[in-house]
């Protein structure tokens, strides 16, 4: 077997073996190899602190996310409620106001009835003619 005197080892006189400066020696692979290794390192750190980051952010978002769709629905619900009152209130109003509307009518009624209205009326219209104004 036949082995190039810069690969075999095993005569070990205490000389460094004669290398060719374009290949790197075992030391230098090993070192080059221990880099490598310490950079594979330091980027899985980078990853897996960078993926627990993003999971955070994840979560943050998803609860932001959440809260502000629980607020709106529970401000639409208030709205909501509110406008039903205020719609009741209304209704309330207006029909008060109808109510009011009728008594007036009512009484302007009972009022053109009585004969103080109707005697007013008779002598009031002889003026009325003479000044341009209507009577009722």
């Amino acid at each position: 077997m036949d082995i190039s005197p810069d690969l075999d080892n095993s005569k070990d006189d205490g000389a460094a073996a004669p290398h060719d400066q374009g290949t790197p020696t075992v030391a230098e692979l090993s070192s080059e190899i221990a880099k490598l290794k310490h950079e594979a390192l330091v980027a899985q750190d980078t990853i897996a602190g960078l993926r627990a980051e993003l999971v955070t952010l994840q979560d943050n978002y998803i609860a932001l996310r959440d809260a502000d769709i629980g607020k709106a629905y529970a401000r639409i619900d208030l709205l909501e409620d509110e406008r039903e009152a205020r719609l009741h209130e209304l209704r309330v109003e207006v029909k008060l106001h109808g109510e009011r509307m009728e008594v007036m009518r009512n009484e302007i009624a009972r009022v053109k009835e009585s004969n103080t209205w109707k005697v007013g009326s008779v002598l009031i219209k002889p003026i009325s003619k003479l000044t341009g104004r209507m009577t009722p």
